[in-house]
């Protein structure tokens, strides 16, 4: 298992909706959150997309196999 844990001084508190792209297929969505957040998954390897709801931005974060 691996944890992510996402946090950012600058976006603590915010409301995202949080969806990640396993390399192997599927979606997994996580739902709303608000950051500070941590989520354990056997999944290692994928991209994450987080959607402010506030500020109505996207951010993704790759954690791919190298």
């Amino acid at each position: 298992m691996k944890n992510y844990i996402f946090s950012s001084p600058s976006t603590n508190g915010q409301v995202v909706s949080i969806k990640f792209y396993p390399t192997a297929g599927g979606t997994v969505n996580l739902g709303l959150q608000v950051l500070p957040f941590t989520w354990e998954s056997p999944e290692v390897y994928g991209i994450f997309e987080l959607y402010f709801i506030l500020s109505q931005e996207t951010c993704y974060i790759q954690n791919l196999e190298v």
